[in-house]
């Protein structure tokens, strides 16, 4: 059982609520998630769950973001950056990364999106990438998120 105003919830499956937060925290969750396009629908909703100047508190394997071939921090970052979620900070331990992002009004389109997340694409190579995490918007997505893809 959670206190009041605490709620559990798989941002999967939920309506966006009528009433947005103004702080989520996903810990060690994304990784969790099957595929590509089922995380970038994840980081979609989460800021759209959110209010502007709301607060994502966000950490991830460190091993996600370093060891695999079709993400790396800075498309991670951009990733976020398009759903209009701004760094306000970073930490790193030997094992977990850790985010704070603030939703911003706008989602950034200062730029089209890179193919490596409109599809699962390697964008480095070698032995040491190893794992398959990435972060993909697949079409519904972007139309929702900047309003100028063509559905």
């Amino acid at each position: 059982s959670f206190p009041p105003g605490i709620k559990k919830a798989d941002f999967l499956e939920i309506i966006k609520p009528d009433q947005l937060y103004d702080v989520i925290v996903c810990s060690m969750v994304l990784n969790c998630v099957p595929n590509g396009t089922a995380r970038g629908e994840m980081v979609q909703r989460m800021a759209s769950f959110l209010r502007v100047g709301g607060l994502l508190f966000f950490t991830v394997p460190r091993t996600c973001l370093e060891l695999s071939p079709y993400i790396d921090r800075a498309s991670f970052q951009k990733a976020f950056d398009f759903v209009g979620l701004k760094i306000l900070e970073t930490k790193n331990t030997p094992k977990v990364a850790f985010y704070i992002f603030e939703r911003t009004a706008k989602a950034s389109r200062t730029e089209e999106l890179p193919l490596y997340l409109q599809r699962v694409q390697q964008i480095r190579s070698g032995k040491k990438f190893r794992n398959k995490f990435a972060v993909v918007f697949d079409k519904a997505c972007q139309v929702q998120v900047c309003g100028s893809k063509s559905p």
